[in-house]
């Protein structure tokens, strides 16, 4: 008897769970993205797709389906409806340029501002040496002021004069920075062999691995700018902008700070797959 109640049992669960619908594990939600142009190369599409369907696994989304659109010119990426898609969109849009950059300092570029110069009333200059390779600082409502103004006054020739370049995000006082970067990058994507995302007491690292040549290079770099800061810009945004205290001969570049898993990571699968060959929108 109680056999024939279990089974009678186990057949009411088993159409109980079938009439249920799946789980919101099991659903799906699709970010569309297109091309910033119209028509957009066919084989440019189909790179990218490849691009980004590699940045998404090398983050951990294994299970994720990237696949063109051909009908609308489109990539599609389907994922997990738990999937924080605030927390990808980075790596399906930036196009992923990774550059090191020597800086100038601050008190010498000061030096050549005329007296009344606009941009002492919409930068915060400090004086000092704190960080030497940021001109200033400004809320975000004045950023567009200030490139306005650099763009008319301070254009420099191709390879010459001063690489104005953005923080990535605000500081703790809100503020963006504004860094002084040397005209041409010193190391680029195609002397990194790899990236990886590590522990690092409390927070976590990002370890940048160069390859021979890049180490070479590294090590000149390093050598030359003790004391000083170099840039790490991404898609011309400065990410960091660590000052070097020794002659690094290792080929490793190790970034810490407040970083969490998922910041290192991030940059991780940016920097290990390609750069984008075409620029990106997401369909809203």
């Amino acid at each position: 008897m109680k056999s024939i109640v279990y089974i009678l049992i186990m057949l009411i669960c088993s159409i109980l769970i079938s009439a249920v619908p799946n789980s919101t594990s099991n659903q799906k939600k699709v970010i569309e993205i297109h091309s910033a142009v119209d028509n957009p190369d066919p084989a440019l599409l189909d790179e990218s797709c490849r691009i980004i369907r590699n940045r998404l696994r090398d983050y951990g989304l294994q299970n994720v389906d990237v696949s063109v659109n051909p009908n609308r010119s489109s990539i599609n990426i389907s994922v997990s409806d738990k999937t924080d898609t605030d927390a990808i969109l980075p790596l399906l849009t930036s196009k992923g340029e990774i550059e090191f950059y020597e800086t100038y300092d601050r008190a010498d570029v000061v030096k050549l501002l005329e007296e009344g110069d606009k941009l002492y009333s919409l930068l915060n200059i400090v004086p000092g040496n704190a960080t030497a390779a940021i001109l200033g600082y400004c809320k975000p409502g004045l950023k567009s002021q200030v490139d306005s103004w650099l763009a008319q006054h301070y254009v420099s020739k191709p390879g010459e004069g001063i690489k104005f370049a953005w923080s990535k995000g605000p500081n703790r006082n809100g503020d963006y920075c504004l860094y002084l970067l040397k005209h041409d990058a010193a190391l680029d994507k195609d002397e990194i062999l790899e990236a990886s995302a590590g522990k690092a007491d409390d927070s976590y690292e990002l370890m940048i691995t160069f390859n021979e040549n890049g180490t070479l290079k590294w090590q000149d770099l390093s050598r030359n700018n003790i004391n000083k800061s170099i840039a790490m810009v991404i898609d011309n945004l400065v990410y960091f902008a660590p000052v070097l205290k020794d002659e690094i001969k290792s080929g490793k570049c190790s970034v810490s700070g407040n970083f969490t898993l998922e910041d290192v990571t991030l940059l991780k699968s940016l920097i290990n797959n390609g750069e984008l060959p075409l620029d990106l929108i997401i369909v809203k």
